[in-house]
């Protein structure tokens, strides 16, 4: 009984669109795009999400007037032809991909790199957790597209399995790239060679301010080049490193933060760090004027914490110092 000018429109709407009835009745999906065409000026939904069984091009129609969507399961739908794919989804803010692409499938990473580069307007692109089918002309066309994007300014690659046969030809889009402010890679299959990739595209880039490599090994033979690459940047301000350390690489860590003034936040939480390594960090950690927190939670700290306290005893700028689950 509601009718266009009732002011309980936009209400009704909005709860009927972003309820379960979304997520599994593509009936009901396709009743909100008929609905939502007729009073898209009234109608901003924060997301939408593509499961299994759901019908791809009415799930498009509801996408193109959202603000975030997420794809869940691959659509079955998929054809060729990218055009038709990328353009309702290159003008949403925020995407997220969460599947595993079908063996021999390789649809998917053309697909994103089209997206990429032809959106304007994608400031956050989540693949986390995605298993996609790369190869190396598909690798450098992704880095191309993230070289030239303009918009996107949080890109989350975590737990993707990506190795250094990957990194290799795509990261070095960061050193063009002057727009992405936080960029997640924790929990891949990092390398030395990864290392050296990463470390030459940080040393030149100047705008990220957020970097996760947690849950890879930072060795001895990619120790000294991390550390090189932080002391020539100088616009990160969040560094994790949780679960990366070995106690031969703390003195390279150790010397890149003596001269860093930029850090505002580190973790180093769930490394095994012996009470020496505690020693040597301690004076490094206090000498960056700009922390405000420090995660070392989970380190197996013992009584080398006493180096910690004492280091920070004078300190006027940290906020947050996280010593819990230690020995």
């Amino acid at each position: 009984h509601l009718t266009l000018e009732s002011p309980d429109l936009k209400d009704v709407l909005e709860h009927l669109i972003l309820g379960d009835l979304l997520l599994h009745a593509p009936r009901t999906l396709l009743l909100c795009r008929l609905v939502c065409s007729q009073w898209a000026r009234w109608v901003s939904l924060p997301s939408v999400t593509y499961r299994k069984g759901l019908n791809w091009p009415n799930f498009l129609s509801v996408a193109s007037i959202s603000r975030a969507a997420t794809i869940i399961d691959e659509p079955e739908e998929v054809t060729d032809d990218l055009q038709s794919l990328t353009k309702p989804l290159k003008t949403l803010p925020k995407l997220d991909f969460r599947f595993r692409s079908r063996d021999g499938e390789n649809t998917w990473v053309p697909l994103v790199s089209s997206i990429i580069y032809s959106s304007n307007s994608l400031g956050q692109l989540s693949l986390s957790g995605s298993r996609f089918e790369w190869n190396t002309d598909g690798a450098v066309n992704f880095s191309t597209a993230l070289r030239s994007n303009s918009s996107i300014t949080s890109l989350h690659m975590e737990r993707m399995f990506l190795d250094e046969f990957i990194f290799e030809p795509v990261l070095p889009f960061l050193e063009w790239n002057t727009r992405l402010l936080t960029l997640n890679l924790a929990n891949n299959l990092f390398s030395p060679a990864s290392w050296n990739s990463l470390c030459q595209a940080l040393s030149q880039n100047s705008t990220l301010k957020s970097l996760d490599v947690s849950g890879s090994e930072l060795s001895d033979a990619t120790a000294e080049g991390f550390s090189s690459a932080l002391r020539r940047n100088s616009s990160l301000t969040s560094l994790s490193l949780r679960s990366c350390l070995v106690e031969t690489s703390v003195d390279a860590v150790a010397r890149a933060l003596y001269e860093n003034r930029t850090l505002t936040t580190i973790d180093l939480s769930m490394n095994p760090l012996t009470d020496a390594a505690a020693a040597v960090l301690a004076p490094a950690l206090a000498s960056c004027s700009s922390l405000t927190a420090l995660l070392l939670h989970n380190s197996k700290i013992s009584w080398g914490g006493k180096y910690i306290l004492d280091a920070f005893a004078r300190n006027t700028t940290l906020r947050t110092l996280n010593l819990a689950a230690n020995r």
